[in-house]
């Protein structure tokens, strides 16, 4: 199913006219740090649940931002596609003013703009990046662009190397 997935979205990238479930794929694969990031964009439909489920569709998430370093490419990278701001996978869903990450993963790097995140009102649960000066907020932003990011899986290979060299350390 994933090389069935993959080879469609190339093929749309060959096209020139990327479209995933809802809107469009502006820009990617593009690589860093080992992952696959895209650009998507769904116009006036571009909310961020939308966006996060188009995400999904791809194999990934809204991105989770793990260090300064990676915060900085996406701010440098996706305003080359237009000047847009971006949402994240960064959000409070489930508990108004603690945030999570859609991915899963822990919170470990923030950077918030002065004055956020916002104080609690119950409206805005979903975080966004200015494509300006990369500053993050939570507000209600209207029609942003998404940055997906997808973290490939590991080979069979890989998995089955692992798997070897634990039985071979077992048996000594």
């Amino acid at each position: 199913m994933k090389i069935v997935k993959a080879n469609a979205i190339a093929a749309c990238l060959v096209m020139g006219s990327a479209t995933a479930a809802w809107g469009a794929i502006v820009a990617g694969p593009l690589l860093y740090n080992n992952h696959d990031y895209y650009l998507i964009d769904q116009g006036d439909q571009g909310s961020w649940t939308a966006l996060e489920a188009e995400a999904v569709l791809l194999g990934g998430h809204l991105v989770t931002i793990n260090d300064a370093a990676e915060n900085a490419w996406i701010q440098s990278t996706f305003p080359n596609y237009g000047l847009h701001n971006l949402w994240i996978g960064l959000n409070d869903i489930e508990e108004e003013g603690v945030f999570r990450w859609v991915s899963g993963e822990p919170v470990t790097y923030t950077n918030w703009a002065p004055g956020e995140p916002g104080p609690p009102d119950g409206e805005s649960d979903f975080v966004g990046m200015t494509y300006a000066d990369g500053l993050w907020g939570d507000r209600n932003w209207g029609s942003v662009r998404g940055v997906v990011e997808v973290v490939p899986e590991p080979s069979t290979a890989l998995i089955m190397l692992t798997a070897s060299l634990l039985v071979t350390c077992r048996r000594r």
